[in-house]
């Protein structure tokens, strides 16, 4: 982060680099800072993968109204984006009751990554908290 930070100070407006920024931020879960590097980087350069790691630092905050709007919008900027996918069934979704919308998110998540055991436990556990 400390690099990304460095090459910030030279090129602030670079979409990429504050994607890359966002992204790292969000995988150290440093939440409200990658929310402000992908937020400037959404005014930049709006990217499905952009929206799909902003929806996800949502969903870290507790933001889930916002969440499920950013995922729902880059799941159709990239429709075979399994994470998109992923975050918007398992949390957005399952966290709201709408079980049937998580199932078809977590079963799209897995037609396009067929391997995630992750994916499948999340269908598992959203079927088991159904019943």
């Amino acid at each position: 982060m400390d690099l990304y930070r460095e090459m910030l100070k030279a090129s602030p407006s670079d979409a990429q680099l504050l994607l890359l920024m966002g992204s790292a931020a969000n995988q150290s879960g440093r939440y409200n800072e990658a929310m402000h590097y992908l937020k400037r980087g959404r005014e930049i350069r709006p990217s499905g993968i952009m929206l799909r790691e902003l929806g996800r630092a949502q969903l870290a905050i507790g933001e889930l109204a916002e969440a499920i709007n950013t995922l729902e919008i880059a799941a159709k900027m990239i429709p075979n984006d399994d994470v998109a996918l992923n975050s918007l069934g398992g949390v957005s979704y399952s966290l709201n009751k709408q079980y049937a919308k998580a199932r078809e998110s977590y079963q799209l998540a897995i037609e396009h990554k067929p391997s995630s055991i992750e994916y499948r436990n999340n269908l598992a556990l959203d079927m088991d908290a159904r019943w």
